[in-house]
């Protein structure tokens, strides 16, 4: 077997790989890219090939080196990014390579194995992934919500409120504004540069593969949802609400709509993402709806390397200028143009 390194966005190995495996929307050359283009971090992928110059398995990643030092992560920003592979002997041969980097290395794995049984990596943290299965009559998925969800989806439709899919410009818009409202006065934190969500929009829902499911309450944009589709699965991936709406219920109204949207598309899944162990209530929301559920693990290998002591200092510093740049005195404009300088570095 010979193992290549490769840029995935350029050679078609990594396509190849993935269009043969049960993979996610996170291996996606769409996604890849969406982060490439963002952040400016070129990505690499480990590609193992048989004797037929096949890929069998690989791992992408992205080798990211600023002023909080040299590391590599796969991959940035992403709920899970399993590596695909399917026994210890594979992991180790697309591995190895980054090993020999001795760098700090992060992953997210939510199906795979491997790396628990690798004692090179240790399990630093966990958080709880939900999913949707709605294959189902929707009767059946109706029961099967919680009484509180059907309650609020009921209350929804009693305020008037309409739930549209949408794949225009406007509606990527108007989910931004949402977004940096609640991150800015809800949370105190910077938003994702827009970039981004455009280019997620120009390779995911513009060409029908995925889609902005809005909320609409007296003619104003009261809930958004980015829905991105892979496979067999539609991804909810980001989601946002006005803060004065929130008793019209915008986001269970989406979420049951979007159910039967999934129907519709012939799609088995809705995936609901990751949710750190400590947001309880997110937690608590999304099992009002989730079928099944299970732990992302995040995994971290420690090189030998000592960063010097300024570098130590950056996460403080990056906190208190968040502070800073999400008061409400400060500009919306501002505050977004912060989070396009500064949020590659919350990683």
């Amino acid at each position: 077997m010979i193992l290549e390194t490769i840029n995935p966005l350029e050679s078609t190995l990594w396509s190849q790989l993935v269009a043969n495996t049960q993979t996610t929307v996170f291996h996606s050359t769409e996604w890849i890219s969406a982060l490439a283009n963002t952040y400016e971090w070129k990505p690499q992928a480990n590609i193992l090939l048989n004797d037929s110059a096949e890929p069998i398995a690989g791992i992408v990643y992205f080798l990211i080196d600023d002023f909080r030092g040299k590391r590599i992560i796969s991959l940035p920003f992403t709920d899970f990014c399993d590596p695909i592979a399917r026994t210890d002997e594979d992991w180790q041969c697309i591995s190895k390579p980054l090993l020999n980097y001795h760098l700090p290395i992060k992953m997210r794995c939510l199906h795979s194995q491997l790396l628990a049984e690798d004692d090179q990596f240790q399990l630093i943290n966990q958080a709880v992934w939900h999913r949707i299965d709605v294959q189902r009559k929707e009767e059946d998925v109706w029961r099967d919500i919680r009484s509180s969800a059907r309650r609020a989806i009921r209350k929804s439709e009693r305020s008037g409120l309409s739930v549209e899919f949408r794949n225009d410009k406007e509606a990527l818009q108007a989910f931004f504004d949402l977004h940096l409202g609640i991150r800015k006065y809800k949370h105190r934190l910077l938003p994702q540069p827009y970039k981004f969500f455009e280019i997620l929009w120009e390779q995911f829902i513009k060409p029908g593969k995925g889609c902005i499911a809005t909320a609409i309450h007296d003619e104003k944009v009261v809930g958004s949802i980015i829905y991105l589709q892979w496979q067999d699965t539609l991804y909810y991936k980001y989601s946002a609400s006005a803060l004065d709406e929130l008793s019209t219920r915008p986001t269970d109204r989406i979420i049951f709509e979007s159910i039967r949207y999934a129907k519709q598309k012939g799609l088995n899944y809705i995936d609901f993402g990751l949710s750190e162990i400590e947001h309880e209530g997110l937690i608590r929301f999304k099992r009002k709806y989730a079928s099944d559920e299970k732990l992302v693990s995040f995994y971290g290998y420690k090189a030998d390397i000592v960063y010097p002591e300024p570098i130590k200092r950056v996460n403080k510093l990056l906190g208190e200028l968040t502070d800073i740049l999400t008061q409400e005195s400060i500009p919306d404009g501002t505050t977004a143009h912060a989070g396009d300088v500064m949020y590659r570095f919350f990683i």
